[in-house]
């Protein structure tokens, strides 16, 4: 069971932001407007990121929320602080801890989070019995040397 979008929460860095608002902006974007209404939405501002906890976007790519704040857990530092690393050829993506997801949709109060969170209990009761093969040890990401 899925929520059928992406949730992202990218660093708060300005620069990051603005990337992140160059990718998303494209002549099929549209971003939604209310409960249920999406409105074209071609140029995004990073600004927007920095004024509302949560955009939600439909691009020809699919539905992404972009999320500044995790409910009841907090801030891009507070999610990464717990998140597992993985690497996607060279790049390096944290993915939320799996109990900092579950109290996030508790705390959401949705019918679609509640109806992921079994799911989610698997998930969770799974990874605590068997590593995940695709993460990274922190450890193999640091230098040989400390001094490069």
């Amino acid at each position: 069971m899925s929520t059928d979008d992406l949730d992202i929460m990218p660093d708060p860095e300005p620069q990051n932001l603005e990337r992140l608002a160059a990718v998303l902006s494209r002549p099929d974007t549209a971003r939604k407007i209310g409960a249920s209404t999406f409105e074209p939405h071609p140029v995004i501002n990073a600004m927007e990121f920095r004024t509302e906890t949560i955009c939600s976007y439909v691009t020809s790519d699919g539905p992404i929320d972009v999320l500044m704040q995790l409910p009841d857990v907090g801030t891009y530092d507070d999610v990464v602080r717990n998140a597992r690393r993985y690497l996607l050829g060279d790049i390096s993506i944290f993915a939320a801890d799996i109990d900092d997801i579950i109290r996030s949709k508790v705390a959401t109060d949705r019918a679609k989070d509640w109806r992921a969170l079994d799911v989610l209990y698997e998930t969770r009761d799974r990874l605590r019995r068997e590593p995940d093969p695709y993460e990274v040890d922190p450890a193999a990401l640091m230098p040989d040397d400390p001094d490069t």
